[in-house]
């Protein structure tokens, strides 16, 4: 039987039905009801498990988009999947609410923790003005911009 036959129909973006996201070893499952989320997560359970591999029950996660909570609880080989209101994925903080102001002020503390582990370099005479702008753009904008795109 065709696999793609048992999944759910996914998500409605720009007219182009997403089911699925995956990058190195995260799978990021979208569906429209608790139902279809269930379906595909035993589906991505059993075919993993005929080649040995094993979803991490501790590290799989539930989030509602638009909802702190979720209308019925999704299981893992029998044990229950923890719902949250925020994660970090690929380096974003997603939230529920799809609200990216928390991800804007983690960026801007990490980009501020950065700043002040270089005083030294900030208030030194001997470095140019030149080269601490090439510091901070190369330094502190990388740190505080990574991972931005997703």
């Amino acid at each position: 039987m065709d696999k793609n036959k048992e999944r759910g129909k996914g998500i409605s973006i720009n007219s182009v039905k997403i089911d699925n996201l995956r990058f190195a070893d995260d799978i990021d499952l979208s569906e429209e009801s608790p139902q279809e989320l269930q379906r595909a997560l035993q589906l991505l359970s059993n075919e993993g498990r005929k080649t040995g591999q094993v979803i991490n029950k501790e590290k799989t996660k539930t989030m509602v988009f638009g909802s702190p909570v979720i209308k019925k609880k999704l299981k893992v080989d029998g044990q229950d999947v923890e719902n949250v209101t925020e994660f970090v994925y690929l380096g974003s903080l997603m939230t529920y609410d799809g609200s990216c102001s928390k991800d804007i002020r983690l960026r801007i503390t990490k980009g501020k923790a950065v700043v002040n582990a270089m005083g030294t370099i900030w208030k030194s005479k001997n470095i140019t003005d030149e080269l601490k702008l090439k510091v901070l753009r190369t330094c502190v904008f990388s740190v505080a911009l990574h991972a931005c795109e997703t």
